[in-house]
């Protein structure tokens, strides 16, 4: 059997989207992949050497999952400094739309958009760095420009927009 075809059986290839950056830990023993793809959302797959059911294979390629999850990212942002302020939501905007939600409990949460609604909407299209301590994964990650589409700003009575045509936008000096 040539050496490419025995190399394409021990790799584990997802497809199921266009993958950018990538890193890999080891946390408490077990491999765990990150992917960024080339919408900015992050991906993760954990080696899963458990997993008993099915026809599995002999080599670890086989216990990776079919797809990867999309890491999930806090729904509030906190400024450094102001910590007895509280922290500050982030917009919650409409699935498939940029539309910014006011009252988000007219939403099913189906309908909310993860990546819009969650401070994952600040990740750069840039590589990434993952580090366990074997206690927590932290993902550190560059943040977008403050002119980004995506950005947010704080409103004066609280809570946060991207919508840069709203009067209540807090003045930065």
């Amino acid at each position: 059997m040539p050496v490419s075809s025995i190399a394409e059986k021990l790799k584990k290839t997802y497809a199921d989207r266009s993958y950018k950056h990538t890193e890999m830990i080891t946390h408490k023993g077990t491999p765990i992949a990150f992917a960024m793809d080339d919408r900015r959302r992050l991906f993760y797959a954990v080696l899963d050497l458990n997993d008993t059911e099915g026809n599995k294979e002999e080599f670890d390629v086989a216990y990776w999952p079919e797809n990867p999850s999309e890491l999930q990212f806090p729904n509030e942002i906190e400024q450094v400094g102001f910590s007895i302020t509280g922290a500050t939501r982030m917009p919650v905007v409409k699935l498939d739309t940029r539309q910014e939600v006011a009252d988000p409990t007219t939403l099913f949460p189906e309908e909310v958009d993860p990546f819009l609604s969650s401070t994952a909407r600040l990740t750069a299209d840039a590589p990434f760095k993952v580090f366990s301590d074997n206690q927590h994964i932290f993902v550190f990650r560059q943040a977008i420009a403050n002119n980004h589409p995506d950005a947010v700003y704080k409103l004066s009575g609280g809570g946060a927009s991207g919508d840069l045509s709203r009067s209540d936008l807090q003045k930065t000096e």
